[in-house]
């Protein structure tokens, strides 16, 4: 699990900004993913039929991360969700969408869709953080690995 906590997702001002936020997330992690395939790719067809045991424990290394990736990102997913209701609830109390006098009221409406919105972006962003940073951390990685044989 991560040492750092997914309530660290930026609570930038305006949601459209939180979701350009997962929009690069999304492209870094893309671009990450890519290489490591077309490594990991080139690498199972150059292993042979009876891989070295550095080959195995790369191939199981495989599996145990996405399942620590997938982990840690239904935890994150779980906090930010208990964030979003909390801040939903308090922007509820501050700015209740009916006045006093029974009036509806479209701004303090708009305000709290406004904030539903960007929290729906920390929430995908921190889901999918945990699959970028082991991504880009295997990009690198296996940059700098030799090939067996």
């Amino acid at each position: 699990m991560s040492a750092r906590s997914p309530r660290k997702t930026p609570k930038l001002a305006h949601p459209w900004l939180a979701w350009w936020n997962v929009g690069i997330r999304t492209a870094d992690m893309m671009i990450a993913s890519g290489e490591v395939i077309a490594r990991r790719s080139h690498w199972m067809g150059s292993m042979g039929a009876n891989p070295s045991v550095s080959d195995q424990r790369e191939l199981q290394r495989m599996v145990g991360e996405k399942l620590d990736a997938a982990q840690d990102s239904l935890l994150a997913i779980s906090i930010m969700t208990g964030d979003a209701y909390w801040s939903a609830t308090m922007r509820w109390i501050k700015q209740p969408g009916w006045t006093m006098q029974g009036q509806f009221d479209g701004a303090a409406m708009a305000q709290a869709a406004s904030g539903a919105w960007g929290d729906a972006a920390r929430i995908v962003d921190a889901g999918m953080k945990p699959f970028g940073e082991r991504a880009k951390s295997n990009a690198k990685r296996l940059r700098k690995r030799k090939p067996s044989g």
